[in-house]
């Protein structure tokens, strides 16, 4: 483990993605405790610094009708899909930054 501890779910239901966080958030807190994290700066007990939060803002991918994850980049933050597509490939969509 390298200390950048990361937990994701998916679902296509938005009742039942609140006990999906809940539960993201119990595992990433017990990784945590168990292997420590990289930032000290981060607080282990806060796990909505590494779990994105499901919001009605969320977006939908329009090519696998999954929830997608805020994602932090080089460049800034960005919506991801994190589904394969047929060939295996990863989903490439990004909606747009209006």
């Amino acid at each position: 483990m390298d200390g950048n501890h990361q937990v994701s779910v998916t679902t296509d239901d938005p009742v039942s993605a609140q006990g999906a966080l809940e539960w993201a958030k119990k595992v990433y807190d017990e990784i945590v405790a168990a292997y420590g994290f990289q930032d000290q700066e981060m607080n282990p007990n806060n796990a909505s610094n590494a779990v994105s939060q499901v919001t009605e803002d969320t977006p939908i991918c329009p090519i696998h009708q999954a929830q997608m994850v805020k994602q932090q980049g080089k460049f800034g933050s960005f919506w991801s899909c994190h589904q394969r597509s047929p060939d295996g490939s990863w989903c490439t969509y990004r909606p747009s930054k209006d």
